[in-house]
């Protein structure tokens, strides 16, 4: 039988690797599942989607090891293990999943020793951009003087790092090249930026392959401010990871938990869903992942020039490959742990 999560944990398992060793798991918070979702099963389902890039289903591990499907509908168990299951005929279910250097924030040493510059515009002109479509925090409607332009994949992980090998579905994003494209940011209030950076907060972004836009709750809100609208048939909706004060303060304090306003007739691409999902994987995996050693130790998929591919992965790297890549491996268990 697997081990038990801690009490009001609920585990995930993502990946089991075939030579048996610790599987690629999520530890939730039992809470989390039921103020994110309406449908708390259908929510881990987006979980195992959004980190492993692969559709699925969950089923419940049963004392005799035995797994069902259990389905979107239903409560989930204090101290439950469920895994998260696909198709057989997936031969590298870890090939799409969230890259290390992600979940770290940490380039990878192709990135860094690349010649290309890592950001091709200035700061302020990735600002200027943002400010077009969104004239204020998209969040909690703070003036642009108070705000932040914030990457969804962070600049200094380089125009590399946009995701390649996952399906972007109905998203046009084969001109998505730069960290600094409109869709790969919006503007948020500093104080949000710094969780956003943190992995604490991060954009759920509805209708997508498993979540429909009435699965996650509404916060009622205050009226919006002249020239700001909701983006008719989809959501972007702000979670935050960790339960405590600070997120009791956010809530109170901000009007946290609205949904992203935009600038009313503006012809700019709101921010992209394919990043916002990877985004969303990642900080899952920082915050509550277990044995992420996994993914470091897997052979990625890297995208040939013949590839038939619409969407992005960053490139993994065998952690062999020399000196200067085990001193990376070593400054992101290091990243790990903090």
């Amino acid at each position: 039988m697997a081990q038990l999560p801690n009490t009001d944990r609920i585990r995930l398992i993502l990946y089991c690797p075939p030579d048996g060793s610790d599987p690629l798991c999520l530890d939730i918070p039992r809470s989390m599942p039921a103020s994110f979702c309406l449908c708390p099963r259908k929510y881990l389902r987006y979980l195992g989607w959004c980190v492993l890039g692969i559709e699925g289903h969950v089923a419940k591990v049963s004392p005799g090891g035995a797994v069902d499907d259990i389905g979107d509908e239903g409560a989930l168990e204090d101290q439950g293990v469920y895994q998260y299951c696909y198709s057989s005929a997936e031969s590298h279910p870890l090939r799409h999943a969230v890259d290390l250097c992600t979940i770290t924030r940490s380039p990878t040493p192709e990135i860094t020793d690349s010649s290309s510059s890592l950001v091709s515009l200035s700061q302020e002109q990735f600002r200027e951009i943002l400010e077009r479509r969104d004239e204020c925090c998209i969040f909690s409607r703070h003036p642009t003087f108070i705000c932040a332009a914030a990457h969804i994949i962070p600049c200094i992980l380089g125009d590399k790092s946009l995701i390649r090998s996952r399906d972007a579905y109905d998203e046009d994003v084969t001109d998505l090249h730069s960290v600094d494209d409109v869709r790969n940011g919006f503007l948020t209030a500093k104080f949000m930026q710094h969780y956003f950076e943190k992995q604490f907060l991060v954009i759920l972004k509805t209708p997508n392959p498993v979540l429909g836009i009435d699965d996650v709750p509404h916060k009622e809100g205050r009226p919006l401010p002249d020239g700001l609208e909701y983006p008719a048939g989809e959501r972007f909706t702000p979670q935050f990871l960790k339960d405590g004060r600070n997120r009791v303060c956010m809530e109170a304090e901000y009007w946290f938990g609205e949904d992203a306003a935009f600038k009313i007739g503006t012809n700019l691409p709101k921010p992209s869903a394919l990043l916002l999902h990877y985004s969303y994987g990642a900080a899952v995996l920082k915050r509550w992942g277990v044995h992420l050693q996994v993914l470091s130790g897997h052979d990625r998929h890297v995208p040939s020039p013949d590839d038939d591919i619409v969407s992005i992965a960053p490139v993994g790297i065998s952690l062999a490959l020399s000196s200067h890549i085990q001193k990376w491996a070593s400054e992101v268990a290091y990243a790990l742990s903090h």
